[in-house]
């Protein structure tokens, strides 16, 4: 019978805080309320803010989190001279933008409230934009960005299948 070992992967404690700083200064160019403190768990490999976990916010709050991870490793990635793909794709990382009366998720959280009303929307664009050399985005949102993204950028409407225009969905 042969002897099995299991490798197990873990993130050092100085490159968890240096991962956690990085995201930290994505949450903070989005002008994110409060300006939290981001650390990072090495128990569950995830990012806390304010030490709290992703499972502690409302939904809004957490797919921003988990946008701000994202980004946070491709820009880590760059800075360390790491290989990354260059693409980030990220699925209706402002939903604390929804209307709260047409979402199936329902009313806003007190947190996701507070974001919304934070002016992080523009922010959170303006600082994609000036990452532009670093990697391809590709944002799915329900809702235009509220600023022109200038040259290079294309936004691409959805009319849906009750809507009207070209496009009524992403194949």
């Amino acid at each position: 019978m042969q002897n099995s070992s299991h490798e197990i992967s873990a993130i050092d404690g100085v490159t968890g805080h240096e991962f956690a700083t990085t995201v930290q200064t994505v949450l903070h160019a989005w002008k994110f309320p409060g300006l939290p403190t981001v650390s990072f768990d090495d128990k569950t490999h995830d990012i806390l803010i304010d030490g709290k976990s992703r499972r502690a916010n409302g939904k809004g709050v957490r797919a921003l989190m988990n946008a701000a991870f994202k980004i946070g490793v491709l820009l880590y990635c760059r800075k360390k001279e790491l290989p990354h793909p260059g693409i980030v794709v990220l699925d209706s990382p402002l939903l604390s933008y929804r209307d709260p009366l047409t979402s199936r998720h329902g009313e806003l959280a007190a947190d996701e409230k507070e974001v919304k009303d934070s002016g992080l929307k523009e922010h959170f664009y303006r600082f994609l934009v000036e990452q532009k050399a670093q990697a391809q985005f590709v944002i799915i949102e329900n809702d235009p960005p509220p600023i022109a993204l200038g040259d290079g950028s294309i936004v691409t409407s959805f009319a849906g299948s009750l809507g009207t225009g070209e496009r009524r969905g992403l194949y």
